[in-house]
């Protein structure tokens, strides 16, 4: 299971159904329901489904505000009020940590097609 965090602000867990994990997973949503948490299942892949969008988003608005393109209130501003986030991928990325952005953004790098274009983690 992979809990987003902070635990106890966000409802999603993704549920990882690995190669050896078959049939239904319903005895797991049980006890996640109960603590108020939205199980969600998905393939066992590098950076399962959230982080494989998430990271490569947070990267680009680094790569943005170090070419210059934008203010860090600019970047953080036009993907709330524009793309309807909650907040920014700056402030989201400081509220996760930065010791937990750096691996699971490098662990996309194996991704083929990850390794087509620059790697920019």
């Amino acid at each position: 299971m992979h809990f987003m965090n902070p635990v106890p602000v966000m409802q999603l867990v993704e549920i990882i159904r690995g190669l050896s994990l078959a049939g239904n997973l319903q005895h797991r949503r049980g006890p996640l329901e109960a603590v108020r948490q939205d199980p969600v299942e998905c393939n066992d892949f590098p950076g399962f489904i959230s982080n494989r969008i998430l990271m490569p988003m947070i990267n680009e608005a680094f790569y943005t505000l170090m070419e210059g393109v934008g203010s860090p209130k600019a970047i953080d501003d036009i993907m709330r009020l524009g793309m309807n986030h909650p907040m920014g991928p700056l402030t989201l990325a400081d509220l996760i940590g930065l010791d937990t952005c750096w691996p699971s953004g490098r662990s996309l790098q194996g991704l083929r097609r990850f390794n087509t274009v620059p790697a920019r983690f």
